[in-house]
């Protein structure tokens, strides 16, 4: 599953990423692999997405998130 699948409020943690490119941008954002994260808001067609990590807000844009691999938490 990708981050950018997760809805508000859905937590899952990082597994990987599909981009390397992108990766090491990510990792110095906090994003990860093994961290918990979760969507905390979404802006208007769901872009740009806000996530909770690390006790901070990071905020990416949907194909951006699309690019992290998650597996979803469910309570």
């Amino acid at each position: 599953m990708k981050l950018s699948d997760l809805k508000r409020g859905e937590v899952g943690i990082i597994k990987g990423y599909v981009d390397a490119d992108l990766q090491l941008k990510l990792m110095e954002m906090g994003l990860i692999v093994g961290e918990r994260i979760k969507v905390v808001e979404t802006g208007f067609f769901e872009d740009p997405m806000a996530f909770k990590v690390y006790g901070y807000i990071v905020s990416l844009r949907k194909s951006e998130a699309n690019t992290i691999l998650i597996d979803k938490i469910t309570d």
